[in-house]
């Protein structure tokens, strides 16, 4: 779920923030604690033999991967989080039973933490081992650099489309904050309107995505350092193993 350079970073920085000083943290964190869970009910599981796959081209897929072609198995996976029906689409080399788990954990958090206007979503995933690299004679940041996934929610089907295995959990939570529109601001629109003037500035969906999306990763990713205020590291453990 972690790439190796990403546990090396948490082992460096994660030390030097006292997270659990912060009175704000903490409230926060009770909150979490505090949010009831949506039921979650799985009605269809499929897992289908090996079958080349190929990624459609878009602005926010890179090239280095659109071009090729990956040979995977195709696993579709269909629940329900309270209203919300939620189908994922997993493309994967090896077996995917332990991330489903562990991801269908994170995506039920989410939806659990606001009020959801959306009716169906879509969710595929290519477990593509593709990492961020940034060369000697990079100058200008590319999708390749930047991106491991999207979502489009401009037509009556939202669909998230992630690509890379590299820090799949926060890329989840930062496309579903984007398809569910979660927010705690009372002035949350789908517009660029929110609780002060963004006009010409970075928009609810995605400067609000970005904040939310590092809160609640810190939830799920930093619990294995320790720095979790809900669980210790045996609690975690038990719950979502290593």
């Amino acid at each position: 779920m972690f790439t190796k350079e990403s546990i090396e970073l948490r082992h460096h920085f994660l030390p030097l923030s006292d997270v659990k000083s912060s009175k704000e943290l903490k409230k926060l964190y009770e909150h979490f604690k505090n949010i009831k869970l949506q039921p979650l009910h799985e009605i269809y599981y499929n897992q289908t033999n090996k079958m080349d796959i190929k990624l459609e081209p878009s602005k926010y897929v890179p090239d280095q991967i659109s071009r090729n072609i990956y040979t995977m198995n195709q696993t579709i996976v269909v629940f329900i989080v309270g209203k919300l029906k939620i189908k994922l689409i997993i493309h994967g080399e090896k077996e995917v039973k332990t991330f489903i788990e562990k991801i269908k954990h994170v995506i039920r958090f989410v939806c659990s933490l606001s009020s959801i206007t959306i009716n169906e979503l879509v969710i595929n995933y290519y477990l593509i081992d593709e990492k961020k690299m940034i060369g000697k004679n990079t100058k200008i940041l590319t999708p390749y650099e930047i991106n491991s996934g999207f979502c489009n929610d401009e037509s009556k089907l939202t669909e998230i489309t992630i690509y890379r295995t590299e820090e799949i959990i926060k890329v989840t939570i930062h496309e579903l904050i984007h398809a569910l529109q979660v927010c705690f601001c009372q002035k949350w629109m789908r517009s660029n309107k929110g609780p002060h003037n963004w006009d010409q500035k970075t928009a609810p969906s995605s400067g609000h995505s970005k904040t939310f999306m590092t809160i609640l990763n810190n939830k799920f990713g930093h619990l294995t350092f320790k720095h979790s205020l809900l669980l210790n590291n045996d609690e975690y453990k038990k719950q979502f193993g290593d």
